[in-house]
């Protein structure tokens, strides 16, 4: 069985989507962060094996994303897969389980949803970046508005452009069309994440600021 590797590109998304990442029942793992941060600076690629050996005792992501690869048939892990692992089923049963364990600290409906949905990774259309940037999620017959997103200082994005997002970061200004249409494609079909877009359909507005703001204290600590 051929090894895996993760792309420059791959690092790349993987730490935007690790730095973004508020989950609230669970200490934020620094070395994790400052490994990918210094990792995605030197713009090489990884070795998955590399990674489960360092960090797979302490973090399940990296069997997951390893299983996910093998299953899409593709022989090595580029920001496309990283983003359709965290796009997809696999990452929605993650945020759900994690939703449901007793020792989660939310019990309240409307932010059990409002959780899983910013949890994913979601293609966005840039509706305003003036004074504050504001997206809108479309899919099948439902929209979703956001307002406030957080953004890297150095990315560059128009009115009308789709954007990856996660936890209300930008993690790519430039997706492809095809993979945000695999995205949308695949989001249909995943019933709870699902359940949380018609939740927040039909004119309501997500207000992201408490999520920004921790993303653009993360991203100034490590100078992004």
């Amino acid at each position: 069985m051929k090894e895996l590797v993760l792309t420059a590109t791959a690092i790349r998304a993987l730490c935007r989507i690790v730095l973004s990442c508020e989950v609230l029942h669970v200490k934020k793992d620094e070395q994790h962060e400052a490994f990918l941060v210094e990792a995605m600076k030197k713009r090489r690629p990884i070795r998955l094996a590399m990674l489960l050996s360092k960090f797979g005792k302490s973090i399940d992501l990296y069997a997951k994303l390893e299983e996910f690869t093998r299953d899409l048939g593709v022989e090595k892990i580029d920001s496309s897969v990283i983003y359709k692992f965290f796009g997809g089923q696999d990452h929605a049963n993650k945020i759900v389980g994690d939703l449901n364990s007793p020792d989660f600290p939310i019990t309240a409906e409307r932010a059990k949803h409002k959780l899983l949905f910013v949890h994913m990774v979601i293609p966005v259309k840039i509706s305003s970046t003036q004074p504050s940037i504001r997206g809108v999620y479309y899919n099948g017959d439902v929209t979703v508005h956001l307002q406030d997103l957080a953004s890297f200082k150095d990315d560059d994005f128009q009115l009308e452009q789709v954007v990856l997002t996660h936890f209300g970061l930008i993690i790519d200004s430039r997706p492809s069309e095809e993979l945000v249409t695999f995205i949308l494609k695949t989001q249909l079909g995943v019933d709870k994440f699902w359940e949380a877009v018609r939740y927040f359909g039909h004119g309501q507005i997500l207000d992201i600021a408490p999520l920004a703001r921790c993303a653009r204290f993360t991203l100034g600590k490590y100078g992004l």
